[in-house]
């Protein structure tokens, strides 16, 4: 059964007076415009099925500090049973990535990455409580202006998993990737892991433990990377909220899956493509009484860029506040800090962030926001960005269908 096709319109008017976020002697005020349409539409379950999620808009700036551009985001999976325990999947991924970790978070500094994959799946049940799952892809990434990023990678995927109770599985897995850049460069990449989840009460644990290695060829140039990776994650459940924790290792490349999957994580293309990732992450959420709901985390993030001395660490932490005022009318607030260390030249970056806004909603189709912020960023050196923003953004969305 498919849901129907969900359509919005809406328009955004931003107000900046440093839009470029540049030193505050070079700061340049203008407005920007950002009209756009979002489409979102699930078919599920059948014999084929699909999900779609995806926003367009083109952003025009009165005064030309930047450059008028397209700005879209899209995630579509789609799947058909082509035999008994057989079936073609097909996916692609389009994102906005920033060109370097070191820049402003603007569009000047941001370029459209797509991720298309395909192959078929493999799902098959060897017992009630035990199945084998295997997967070949063919998967094609390619960036909007950083070309040495492109890449075509084969990735083959084993899994044994078992089912050892209602509130507990365990999986065992092998992975086998190979990539070719139009850098001329390959890397081949190999993963055996062991995980399981288990259920207590309110509590939900899942991790899994393996080793990972890397064979990179940069012109003839061979070098190899061996290591322990690992994850471990941990949610429970409050009567009015939740708190969860999670710590991640990983050793995989730029274009990899893996920047998907931490979708904020800021590389920057002219390093080495193999890169080590160290994360945790620690936060909650809750309803208070008095009916303020109330979000926090603070996290850690470690890069280290294989083949070179380059290391990044990131630091920071966040908190939100939102409260209904009424039927159709609620107020946010967050506050946000970030630190970033880059080695070996020791430049630090230090971000903080505040926003208060407010949303309408004055028909089940047609609603309002509207956000005040500030921005500042302080850095050590002349390697990273330094700026003061305040701004003011007014957005109406109408729901078409």
């Amino acid at each position: 059964m498919a849901d129907p096709v969900t359509v919005d319109l809406f328009t955004t008017v931003r107000y900046s007076d440093n839009m470029r976020q540049a030193d505050d002697d070079e700061a340049e005020s203008d407005f920007e415009y950002r009209p756009g349409v979002r489409i979102a539409h699930v078919k599920d379950p059948g014999q084929c099925n699909s999900a779609l999620q995806s926003e367009f808009a083109y952003l025009i700036y009165k005064n030309e500090t930047l450059d008028n551009q397209v700005s879209a985001q899209l995630d579509w999976d789609g799947d058909c049973e082509i035999a008994p325990y057989l079936s073609w999947r097909a996916s692609d991924s389009l994102r906005e990535a920033s060109q370097s970790n070191r820049g402003t978070n603007t569009a000047a500094n941001r370029e459209r990455r797509n991720v298309f994959s395909t192959g078929p799946q493999l799902v098959l049940p060897l017992t009630e409580l035990t199945s084998f799952i295997s997967s070949l892809d063919w998967r094609k990434t390619t960036y909007e202006e950083t070309e040495s990023g492109d890449n075509e990678r084969w990735v083959a995927d084993a899994r044994l998993q078992r089912s050892f109770s209602p509130v507990m599985q365990g999986w065992l897995s092998a992975t086998y990737s190979d990539a070719e850049y139009d850098s001329g460069e390959t890397l081949e990449e190999t993963s055996y892991r062991v995980g399981m989840s288990r259920r207590i009460s309110r509590t939900f644990f899942s991790g899994n433990i393996g080793v990972t290695s890397l064979e990179r060829d940069v012109n003839g140039r061979l070098s190899e990377e061996e290591g322990i990776v690992w994850s471990a994650q941990a949610t429970h459940q409050l009567d009015n909220g939740s708190v969860f924790a999670s710590v991640s290792r990983d050793i995989t490349d730029q274009a990899s899956d893996v920047e998907i999957a931490f979708g904020d994580i800021r590389f920057t293309f002219d390093q080495s493509q193999a890169v080590e990732m160290t994360s945790f992450t620690v936060g909650g959420n809750t309803l208070l009484r008095n009916g303020y709901g109330v979000n926090a985390d603070v996290y850690y993030k470690e890069h280290l860029y294989v083949g070179s001395d380059e290391m990044e660490e990131i630091v920071g932490t966040q908190i939100g506040l939102s409260k209904a005022l009424n039927s159709a009318l609620s107020a946010r607030g967050t506050l946000r800090y970030e630190r970033q260390e880059f080695f070996p030249d020791e430049a630090t970056a230090n971000e903080y962030a505040a926003l208060l806004g407010l949303s309408y909603t004055r028909t089940s189709r047609l609603s309002f926001s509207l956000d005040v912020g500030h921005e500042t960023q302080s850095a050590s050196s002349g390697n990273a960005a330094e700026y003061s923003e305040n701004f003011i953004a007014a957005t109406v969305n109408y729901n078409l269908r």
